[in-house]
C-alpha cells in the first residue's frame, strides 16, 4: 500500500497532461494556394502592340477555388529575362489588378501572394509566387507623346524609327481597295506630328472613311508591320 500514494499521483498526472493536450489549439493546416496573373490586350488580343493599354489581373485562391479572405496580392513588373522586379499597383487583398497605359515593348508580369491564416479550426495559405505572364513580342505601333489644340504628336516604338516614312491608306465608301492617304517623315526621335482631322466624316465628294491603314518599314530589325482601324 505504500506504493499507492506515488502510482495516484503519477496517474493524476498522465491525466492532466492528456487535458491539457486535448484543450490546447489543433495544429494549422498548411496549404499551398493557387496564384494567377491574367495579362489582357483588349485592343489587339493575338498582336500586342507598341501604346497598346494593358490590363493585369492577379488573385490568391485555395486549391479547390475557394476564395481567400486572408493575405495580400502584389503584382510586379519586369522586362523578359531580367531577374529585377519591381512592384505595381496596391498589392492590397486577394484580388488586385494593374493597368498599364501604354505598352512600351516586351514585359513581363508576376503575383506574389504574402500567405496568412484564416478559419476555424486555423487554415494556414503559404507564400506563393504565380508563374510569369508574358508578352514576348509587339508589333511596331504609335503612341501620343504630346498635343495642342489640333495638333498632335506622336513616337513610333517599340524599336528605333528615326528619320523613316510613315504610309497612310485608306477605304472609302463600298469600295474594299486600299488607296494612298499621304505619308509622314519621323524626326530623329522616332516621332511625328499631324493635325487631327475627323477622319470618318465626308468631306466635300468623299465618300465615308470606313479604314485607315498605317505601314511602317522593317527597320532596327523588326518586321514591316502594318496597323489597321477601322470605323
Amino acid at each position: 500500500m505504500r506504493n499507492a500514494r506515488p502510482l495516484s499521483a503519477a496517474i493524476s498526472g498522465l491525466l492532466l497532461s492528456l487535458t491539457t493536450a486535448a484543450l490546447a489549439e489543433p495544429a494549422h493546416a498548411s496549404t499551398a494556394p493557387v496564384v494567377t496573373v491574367t495579362v489582357q490586350d483588349y485592343t489587339n488580343p493575338t498582336h500586342p502592340r507598341y501604346g497598346d493599354f494593358i490590363s493585369v489581373i492577379a488573385e490568391a485562391r485555395g486549391p479547390s477555388g475557394e476564395y481567400l479572405t486572408t493575405g495580400d496580392v502584389q503584382i510586379q513588373i519586369a522586362r523578359p529575362g531580367s531577374a529585377t522586379w519591381r512592384d505595381v499597383g496596391n498589392g492590397s487583398g486577394t484580388y488586385t489588378s494593374y493597368s498599364l497605359a501604354a505598352l512600351n515593348g516586351p514585359v513581363q508580369f508576376r503575383a506574389i501572394y504574402s500567405g496568412g491564416t484564416s478559419g476555424f479550426p486555423a487554415q494556414t495559405y503559404q507564400p506563393s509566387t504565380s508563374a510569369p505572364a508574358v508578352i514576348a513580342t509587339v508589333d511596331r505601333g504609335r503612341k501620343i507623346v504630346r498635343s495642342s489644340g489640333k495638333r498632335v504628336c506622336y513616337r513610333v516604338g517599340p524599336a528605333s524609327y528615326e528619320n523613316k516614312t510613315i504610309k497612310f491608306f485608306a477605304k472609302r465608301g463600298e469600295s474594299d481597295t486600299w488607296r494612298p492617304a499621304g505619308q509622314v517623315e519621323t524626326n530623329g526621335r522616332s516621332q511625328y506630328c499631324t493635325h487631327i482631322r475627323l477622319a470618318s466624316t465626308p468631306t466635300g465628294d468623299r465618300p465615308q472613311l470606313r479604314a485607315f491603314k498605317i505601314v511602317y518599314a522593317r527597320s532596327a530589325g523588326m518586321k514591316r508591320s502594318v496597323e489597321v482601324r477601322t470605323y
